[in-house]
């Protein structure tokens, strides 16, 4: 991750969005009332996908309990079974 500072940022801005695009790497924006983070929007729906399902606690458990199955017992799938 990258740091630059704000004045920076707006004088190479599409340097530095293409370096998120390109590179896909993120860049840290240093500002007077604290830092912003720039990062690609694939990497930001990631992001909030990954945070989503932690707050969610039905699908948490229902992993949990998928991670004990025995993966020898299980069965090839198949699309035309009913569940």
């Amino acid at each position: 991750m990258k740091n630059i500072t704000s004045e920076d940022f707006k004088a190479n801005l599409y340097f530095y969005l293409n370096k998120v695009f390109e590179k896909d790497e993120s860049i840290t924006i240093n500002c007077k009332n604290g830092n912003c983070v720039l990062i690609d929007e694939k990497e930001y729906k990631f992001l909030i996908k990954a945070i989503n399902l932690q707050n969610n606690k039905l699908m948490i458990k229902k992993i949990k309990e998928g991670e004990k199955e025995n993966v020898s017992l299980m069965e090839e799938y198949n699309p035309r079974e009913g569940f």
